[in-house]
């Protein structure tokens, strides 16, 4: 939609078609043209499609970019296999805590066990301080 909107000749559609439009009415010396009705409203026009159409350009050209680089990226995985991966190993927890927001029965028979047990034979992460 935004190449349309950037590249088509309509001035109905395209931001610099309609640009161009309102430019040329205002150097013919017509005080109004199409859906403006007078100077100001064609000068707003102006303003707005340059705005408008420079923005749509500049949002394309990121999003061609980004899309690029994650081609780049995901092509360099691919081929170096992966690499390596930013996850630290999994940690048994201190604390247990149910699925959702109320226990369910099976889940408070193994709060109970979880509890019952001695802090010493919980399983825990090691730091070395």
């Amino acid at each position: 939609a935004s190449i349309l909107k950037i590249f088509s000749p309509d001035p109905k559609v395209g931001y610099w078609a309609n640009n161009f439009a309102y430019r040329d009415a205002l150097a013919r010396g017509e005080t109004s043209s199409g859906p403006s009705p007078d100077v100001a409203s064609m000068e707003a026009g102006v303003r707005n499609t340059t705005v408008q159409g420079t923005l749509s350009i500049v949002f394309v050209v990121l999003t061609i970019i980004v899309i690029a680089m994650a081609i780049l990226a995901t092509v360099k995985s691919w081929r170096s296999g992966g690499g390596p991966s930013a996850e630290l190993p999994a940690v048994v927890s201190r604390t247990y805590a149910p699925a959702g927001l109320v226990a369910s029965q099976p889940e408070k028979e193994l709060e109970a066990r979880w509890n019952a047990l001695p802090s010493e034979h919980r399983p825990f992460l090691h730091r070395s301080h």
